[in-house]
């Protein structure tokens, strides 16, 4: 009943509050209450710490919640924080407030959520079950970016905690029903929608919305129920991705998240992989590659895509898929990569006469060399059985040669 407090006020103060100096004394007794938990959790007596005068407790709060190894964070939801918040925020209304203050606190109060949600080890889900309800209504009430980026964070730590496929699935059925309950969902999904958006805000790289919003997107496609996929296309997930892989001034961490994301989709059904490969502009994206830690990814992403088929090889063209599996053979690629590569390239010139091979061969002559017993074998049987003698190693030849003679 205090998180249903705290979240009707924490919106009703963003649409409703009409400014106006923060009335400290009223909201002096409320602000103690919540720093008495906060340093009893913590094991410190209120009033004997200080963070500089006229420190919001909140904001100690914050760090308290924000521990490494959680035990900050278990103190504080076994001091019953939950009900300190749900008082405090009972009273706000009373509170005048301009708009720099109100966000500031609202900014601090998210954080603490997601805090509360984090960890190594994972809180007690009944302590924090309804942080399932408070974060999706602060994605959908508000456009500043730092609770839209904790509230985010505050969802992935939710997926997170779930030790097993199956509770992970059911934790993001809780996520996408938050404020539903008894109503159909709408398709495409307001949450799944405004994900996407905050995907999209990468032109400035300080900008903290995109690597939540990737991070949030990825865990949602990896579970194995293909209906948050499903859910997420519907969103214009495509478009987002297209558009942070593509950014040349976007951040390489967020073009890879992005590229990982799609490699996803194309390992799903083969709609989904379908719904890719028809999107406009983006499998060119994918083959344009980038700097190795994206050039990667987005060869996952081709790779699984032609796991579905030769119209996928077709869909893409021939040669350019040869290209794409001659560069995932360079030395500085993966080794379950490399693996892959080959094998699309045996099935690509089992059904080839002539395959075009350039750079192919030197490729394959390096790769016999690998310390990899799978990768040399492939290498040496492509070589054998595609370029016979041609494309041979030297010293593989010269072994023949000596044993024939």
């Amino acid at each position: 009943m205090a998180w249903q407090i705290l979240i009707s006020i924490l919106f009703l103060l963003i649409i409703r509050a009409d400014g106006g100096p923060l009335a400290y004394g009223l909201c002096q007794s409320g602000c103690n209450a919540l720093a008495v938990a906060c340093y009893a959790a913590a094991g410190s007596t209120f009033g004997t710490v200080t963070a500089g005068l006229g420190t919001p407790a909140a904001i100690l709060a914050c760090n308290v919640g924000g521990d490494a190894d959680g035990s900050f964070r278990d103190g504080l939801l076994d001091a019953d924080i939950v009900n300190v918040l749900g008082q405090l925020f009972a009273e706000m209304p009373d509170f005048t407030w301009t708009s720099p203050e109100r966000c500031e606190v609202l900014r601090s109060f998210t954080w603490l959520m997601a805090s509360l949600c984090r960890g190594m080890q994972s809180p007690m889900l009944e302590k924090v079950d309804a942080a399932f309800d408070f974060f999706p209504q602060v994605l959908l009430g508000t456009t500043d970016a730092e609770m839209l980026s904790n509230a985010t964070w505050g969802l992935c730590y939710l997926l997170q905690g779930a030790e097993e496929d199956s509770e992970g699935c059911r934790r993001a059925v809780r996520i996408l029903t938050a404020g539903f309950q008894g109503e159909e969902v709408p398709t495409p999904h307001p949450l799944l929608q405004q994900v996407v958006r905050c995907m999209r805000m990468v032109g400035d790289w300080r900008c903290p919305l995109p690597s939540a919003a990737l991070r949030l997107a990825g865990m949602l496609v990896h579970l194995s129920d293909s209906s948050f996929t499903d859910a997420l296309l519907a969103a214009g997930l495509l478009g987002a991705l297209h558009a942070d892989l593509v950014d040349s001034y976007a951040p390489v961490q967020v073009r890879r998240d992005a590229a990982w994301v799609l490699a996803n989709v194309a390992a799903g059904s083969l709609a989904q992989a379908q719904s890719l490969a028809e999107q406009p502009g983006l499998v060119e994206a994918l083959c344009d590659q980038g700097p190795t830690e994206v050039r990667q990814e987005c060869t996952w992403a081709i790779l699984n895509l032609l796991k579905h088929g030769p119209d996928m090889f077709v869909r893409m063209g021939v040669h350019r898929v040869v290209c794409i599996l001659t560069n995932a053979l360079q030395a500085d690629t993966e080794p379950a990569l490399q693996r892959s590569a080959m094998e699309h390239l045996e099935l690509l010139m089992q059904k080839l006469q002539t395959p075009e091979a350039g750079g192919l061969v030197g490729k394959l002559q390096g790769l016999c060399h690998s310390s990899d017993g799978a990768i040399l074998q492939k290498a040496r049987f492509l070589l054998q059985n595609f370029f016979p003698w041609q494309g041979m190693p030297d010293d593989d030849m010269s072994n023949n040669l000596s044993r024939s003679g």
